[in-house]
């Protein structure tokens, strides 16, 4: 799960403290939130004591990892409270704050590489980067152990490859109505959200078919898909030898393993897997972990929330006035900022719903302009030069065919033609010329070849 806080917004003030989890379906599942007056030690102290009352989790060593953004003694209440759990730092916190001291392209490439490495082997060769840059390498190693941020050294048991803290960002957007609300306002109508998330939810989990949820099984058909350019040998009914182009992987359908470990770290069999699977013409759905089961998804789901009557009403609360009264709280000289403050390098915030697209030419395939103004259309120019603008006068033309005057129509425009197109005109009499030069010469010919024959 992750952990993550938010600061509310207008003249309440306050810190918001969630824990979020993700699903069987991929979708974020909130499992508590606290709000607290500023984010500190004592504040994920006080958060995490309520969330191990509430989790009764009487044996620690379960395999329960949390991912966090490093927030200020965060790390220490987590060792102090769940001793036997993992934490994971968000990858991409840690790059910002990488990238501050080491910026370069090829350093952000070895970084995520490293980060993504499912192997071991993969990682030590992905940190060469102490060949490029020694302080880089230290800084990552010595400050961040490899278990917090690479995914070779996570722990298996979690069945989560998240290098991110996205889940706890994606809540954080989900509430941003609500943050600027009262303190009691913003519980009771996030309270109401919840009601609303876990009854949709429960009812689209009664309609799912099948093993698996409706998420994993797309995924599992793209994995079935490249699972057809492996070619499986067996080695008994349970061991198979995976060869993958100049690769190959020892598969272990008994223990649910594969040499490349995403099969261990996700719990959804990877693409040697299907292939062995295939193999032995089984359904690659019945060997995904339970947590990616239909009825454990309804099983997350099937606990409501329960309403409750208006507080205004309850008999013990009458008299409390001080209840509907929010505390006080030190304000800062100056306007209350409602927007966070952003990271070095973080993109502005915009409307996605507004898409730009870069104008391109047809002809030349250059940008900034299209193909009714590209200067370079020669279609586009002899319609403009063909396309009338005026009154019709009429002209000699200066080409004799057969002794024959012709007449020709121009317009007015073309009586004061640029240079380029009287150029191009005279090239066309030119060409009329050499034709009619020619018939003359072929019809004197015929008349030539009459006489001798009579």
């Amino acid at each position: 799960m992750g952990l993550d806080g938010c600061h509310l917004k207008g003249r309440y003030g306050g810190v918001l403290l969630s824990a979020i989890a993700v699903d069987g379906n991929n979708g974020i599942y909130p499992i508590a939130f606290s709000i607290v007056e500023v984010e500190n030690k004592d504040s994920w102290t006080f958060f995490l004591h309520c969330l191990d009352a509430a989790l009764r989790l009487d044996d620690c060593d379960i395999g329960l990892t949390f991912g966090s953004d490093k927030q200020k003694g965060l790390a220490d209440a987590i060792s102090g409270i769940f001793p036997g759990a993992h934490h994971r730092n968000c990858c991409r916190n840690l790059y910002s704050k990488f990238k501050a001291s080491f910026p370069g392209l090829l350093l952000k490439t070895q970084f995520w590489v490293a980060c993504k490495a499912s192997k071991e082997f993969i990682f030590n060769k992905t940190m060469e980067i102490k060949g490029l840059n020694k302080a880089a390498y230290d800084w990552l190693l010595n400050s961040n152990h490899p278990s917090m941020w690479s995914r070779h050294a996570f722990d298996k048991r979690a069945k989560s490859d998240h290098v991110t803290n996205n889940m706890t960002e994606s809540f954080n957007n989900w509430i941003r109505e609500l943050r600027s609300k009262p303190i009691l306002t913003l519980v009771d109508e996030l309270r109401c959200k919840l009601m609303r998330r876990l009854d949709k939810r429960y009812k689209k989990a009664a309609t799912m078919e099948g093993r698996v949820t409706p998420n994993i099984r797309k995924k599992l058909d793209m994995i079935i898909d490249e699972s057809g350019f492996c070619n499986a040998i067996p080695l008994g009914t349970e061991e198979f030898e995976v060869i993958d182009g100049r690769s190959r992987m020892v598969v272990h359908l008994m223990n649910k393993t594969c040499c490349c470990k995403e099969w261990d770290g996700t719990g959804i069999p990877c693409r040697h897997a299907a292939s062995a699977i295939k193999f032995i013409r089984g359904d690659v759905e019945s060997y995904c972990d339970p947590f990616y089961i239909v009825e454990k998804y309804r099983l997350s789901h099937r606990e409501m929330i329960h309403p409750i009557p208006d507080l205004k009403n309850v008999d013990y609360l009458s008299d409390a006035n001080e209840v509907w009264q929010h505390p006080p709280l030190k304000r800062l000289p100056g306007r209350p900022k409602k927007n966070r403050k952003r990271e070095p390098g973080e993109d502005a915030p915009r409307d996605l719903r507004k898409k730009s697209y870069m104008v391109q030419c047809e002809i030349y395939k250059r940008k900034w302009h299209n193909k009714r103004t590209c200067e370079r259309d020669v279609d586009q120019q002899e319609k403009q030069q063909s396309r009338p603008r005026g009154g019709l006068k009429r002209k000699n033309s200066d080409v004799d065919l057969g002794g024959d005057s012709s007449l020709e129509m121009v317009t007015r425009s073309q009586a004061t033609t640029t240079g380029s197109q009287s150029s191009v005109k005279e090239r066309q009499r030119e060409r009329m010329t050499k034709k009619a030069t020619l018939m003359a010469a072929k019809r004197a010919s015929k008349k030539g070849d009459s006489g001798r024959k009579n």
